[in-house]
């Protein structure tokens, strides 16, 4: 039960919170959401993250607190794209705009954002993604089926 209300709060965050009338957007995969909704979950019970962490992260509001700090990178690296220093891993990122005609951009700022080197790797990941996601030309959006 837990799983299904997390999954449909996921899917309910991504669906009405990755769009912007400014930037374009593409479909994430329903296996990468399947996996995010998985991973979710772990890393709540990891973190002590209460679930309304799901609707902001999937919106790309990220608190500046430790809690949301450690629940992102928990995220980030359990689903597999970032690795233990807080950075993205390029091509696997890059996979989920492969359809996108604004990809070599969206690697310019995957390599920009990537310089970004704090105290520490959760700081260091919450300032990557802050980073991304200010400046992707392209955002995720979740189709509903």
């Amino acid at each position: 039960m837990f799983f299904k209300i997390l999954s449909l709060t996921l899917v309910c965050a991504l669906s009405t919170g990755l769009t912007s009338a400014k930037k374009a957007s593409i479909y994430v995969p329903s296996d990468i959401v399947g996996l995010i909704t998985e991973k979710s979950v772990e890393c709540i019970a990891e973190t002590g993250a209460d679930l309304n962490i799901l609707q902001r992260v999937f919106q790309w509001q990220f608190d500046n607190n430790k809690t949301s700090k450690k629940f992102s990178f928990c995220l980030f690296k359990k689903a597999g794209f970032s690795d233990d220093t807080g950075h993205f891993h390029k091509n696997k990122l890059l996979a989920l705009y492969e359809k996108s005609d604004k990809k070599e951009r969206v690697k310019e700022v995957i390599d920009e954002c990537a310089k970004i080197n704090e105290k520490n790797p959760l700081e260091t990941m919450y300032k990557v993604i802050l980073c991304f996601f200010d400046k992707t030309p392209v955002l995720l959006e979740v189709q509903l089926d």
